[in-house]
């Protein structure tokens, strides 16, 4: 079978502003159709709004049509047009390299500005629910009037915070979207817009009709904007079927139809062409396929083809179907919506004044292949959004660790105390100082050195459980510990206090027991408020969340900071109070101390240093205590090492003002010598002379009744 190919050029009659209207297609179309010979299919034509007229027209003579040029996603619709194909892709074709795009770079929140026309209009609302059905949130779909400037359009894109667009206009409606988006602020390293097809860069060289904006400012704002596009001229190795007409690649078509156009005298299209080229080897082919079907199936001949043949029609289809062959712009088949099924995607990026491809996606497999880095403003990916970073907050391992060490030692030095004072018991140096509440001393600041390590548990070490547990048993053994160790030496500060103060002639005698029985009443007042704050009001892990603050190395993230801690309702309240109790003594350990400074003991100095060790005490509470509350809860590290050195140091030195001068004391062998007869409880000066209280020896012997 031979095929005539007839070009049907419009009339001269027809004026231009006429050409290329659809009404005036469908004209031509039937004195086309009027004359012979028989017509079997048609190419073209190029604009979409024609071929959709000569489309709803041909299929009622039967006619397979392909146009090479047209892209309106309604000709893929088969019942309005059941015998269209093209070789230029659909609009919508193009939504699944849009997507995997978005994917490329994790984008899942875009805008999309589109000038008012169907095709575009069908594109945008297709490309929405395709986005949607993968996740990605169209924010807002802007139509525009063609007349106008799309200046709302573009503040509730700013409004919304889009920062991924894709734009569908043409040069002229495409200069006033970049004006408007030059204008509002839209540009730089925190947007991207993406374009439906690469223009020629020349298409910024103006500025907007209106001269609202100029080349400078288009230029400026649309600077480095992507371009999703189709591929008409393959850039591999394989030899297309223009081959079979001594063309041996795609650069000898090239120059074979410039030197062809040159020779008519016409402007070449290196773009139209090969998807022309295409277009016409289908409808070859198909044409070739469907003479060999025909004949399987007994059906007469293309030449006894009649506008009323559909059943030849449909035979032609199955043959335009299967094809599959190696075209100019690479393998080439249709869908059955008579659209290019095999689509390869170029990405191209507006820099340097030119367009430069950066990356080629294949539709079938969802295949990137990389040519070149997208050149990003700030050097970096943009998101799409205004992104979040939560930060848990927590003590810095440095500082954890360091103060755990440090209340390890403590532990350990406590524990060397404790052997002192337990193996030398029997010596009566350490029998008049009351070695059970030595002993009291040492567990209590044991007790706060263990605190220290539970202050700093966080959720990073832990469970939420466990956390819970750490939190209770860290107030729990601090209270016990200021109880055990300063009530102890309270209790020996009152002692003192009681019996060098005594006015009387009579023997006060206070024994370790009525000691032991105040240090206990000390660790009962704090159980029982435990156990009411527990039970009534029990702690609970809280999450507190920070301001959102921006990120001075990266603007398009947020830090928000958030730490867990634990807390109740009254939580505060409990604290008060407990600090309120705990401060009542403190004080009064203060007033005791400052009543027996004049107190002085060789052999022991006990009292006077009991008096240092108070007002250490106090001090540091003062300083520990206030940073606790006024420090804000997320400067995690200060006032956790504002805390745990002020109990570090507290305890400390207590253990050393106490344990210290008895070890020295013993290691030079002082003794209790002469302990009774050098006691000195303060002076009077009476004409220049030092009254010695010598009952005061009596007052000692009654701190222990057994010293002889």
């Amino acid at each position: 079978m031979y095929v005539t190919l007839y070009i049907y050029l419009p009339s001269s009659t027809i004026p231009p502003c006429f050409q290329g209207s659809p009404s005036v297609a469908s004209r031509e179309l039937f004195h086309v159709l009027q004359e012979e010979p028989t017509k079997v299919a048609l190419l073209g034509p190029f604009p979409s709004h024609v071929a959709v007229a000569v489309a709803q027209t041909a299929r009622w003579w039967n006619l397979v049509q392909l146009s090479p040029a047209s892209f309106d996603p309604d000709l893929s619709q088969r019942t309005k047009y059941p015998y269209f194909f093209r070789t230029r892709a659909a609009l919508t074709t193009f939504n699944a390299a849009r997507r995997s795009l978005l994917d490329q770079f994790n984008w899942t929140r875009i805008a999309i500005i589109t000038r008012q026309t169907d095709y575009f209009i069908t594109t945008t609302d297709m490309l929405t629910e395709y986005l949607e059905e993968s996740g990605i949130d169209a924010l807002t779909t802007e139509v525009y009037q063609t007349e106008a400037q799309p200046i709302n359009e573009m503040k509730r894109i700013k409004q919304l915070d889009a920062r991924i667009i894709f734009v569908f206009a043409f040069e002229e409606h495409a200069r006033k979207i970049f004006c408007q988006a030059y204008k509002a602020g839209l540009t730089g390293s925190r947007y991207v817009w993406i374009m439906h097809y690469g223009n020629n860069p020349r298409w910024m060289d103006k500025g907007t009709d209106d001269a609202l904006c100029s080349a400078e400012d288009i230029k400026e704002a649309a600077d480095g904007h992507l371009v999703i596009r189709d591929v008409t001229l393959r850039e591999d190795d394989v030899i297309p079927l223009c081959g079979l007409v001594s063309l041996k690649s795609v650069e000898a078509f090239l120059d074979e139809y410039h030197q062809q156009t040159e020779k008519m005298g016409l402007m070449p299209s290196d773009f139209y062409a090969p998807l022309t080229y295409d277009g016409l080897w289908s409808l070859a082919l198909g044409l070739n396929d469907s003479v060999r079907r025909l004949e399987e199936l007994d059906k007469k001949p293309w030449e006894n083809f009649t506008y009323e043949s559909k059943d030849m029609a449909e035979v032609m289809m199955q043959s335009m179907h299967a094809l599959s062959f190696e075209a100019l712009g690479g393998l080439l088949s249709y869908s059955d919506t008579g659209d290019i099924s095999t689509l390869q995607t170029i990405i191209q990026q507006f820099r340097d004044d030119d367009y430069e491809t950066v990356a080629r996606h294949y539709s079938y497999g969802d295949i990137w292949v990389w040519l070149k880095n997208i050149e990003w403003k700030a050097g970096r990916v943009p998101l799409d959004s205004l992104r979040t970073l939560k930060i848990r907050v927590s003590i810095s391992s440095p500082l954890y660790y360091t103060m755990s060490a440090l209340a390890v030692f403590g532990v350990i030095l406590a524990s060397a105390f404790l052997w002192f004072n337990i193996s030398r018991r029997h010596s009566k140096l350490i029998r008049m100082s009351s070695p059970n509440l030595n002993n009291a001393v040492v567990i209590g600041c044991v007790l706060a050195y263990t605190s220290i390590v539970f202050y700093g548990i966080d959720a990073r070490y832990v469970q939420n459980s466990t956390l819970l547990i750490a939190c209770h048993l860290r107030m729990i053994l601090l209270a016990f510990g200021f109880s055990l160790g300063f009530g102890a030496l309270f209790a020996k500060t009152w002692r003192v206090f009681k019996i060098f103060t005594n006015k009387s002639a009579k023997r006060v005698v206070i024994r370790d027991a009525h000691l032991y029985g105040l240090v206990g009443a000390f660790l009962a007042i704090d159980v029982v408020l435990f156990v009411f704050w527990f039970t009534f009001d029990p702690l609970k892990l809280e999450e507190v969340v920070a301001d959102a603050q921006e990120d001075p190395g990266n603007p398009d993230y947020l830090i928000v900071r958030s730490l867990v801690r634990c807390s109740s309702k009254n939580a505060g309240w409990a604290q008060l109070l407990f600090y309120a109790i705990k401060g009542v003594v403190l004080i009064f350990g203060v007033f005791l101390a400052w009543q027996t400074r004049k107190v002085s003991i060789l052999a022991l100095n006990d009292s006077k240093y009991i008096g240092v060790a108070v007002y250490n005490l106090m001090i540091l509470c003062v300083t520990g205590v206030p940073a606790s509350f006024v420090l804000g809860d997320f400067l995690v590290d200060l006032l956790f090492g504002v805390v745990a050195a002020c109990i570090f140091a507290s305890t400390s030195i207590t253990m050393c003002v106490v344990f210290v001068p008895k070890i020295l004391a013993i290691k030079t062998g002082g003794g209790m010598v002469g302990v009774l007869n050098t006691i000195t409880v303060g002076s009077e000066s009476r004409a220049g002379t030092s009254v010695k209280t010598t009952h005061m020896c009596e007052g000692c012997r009654a701190m222990i009744p057994d010293v002889k």
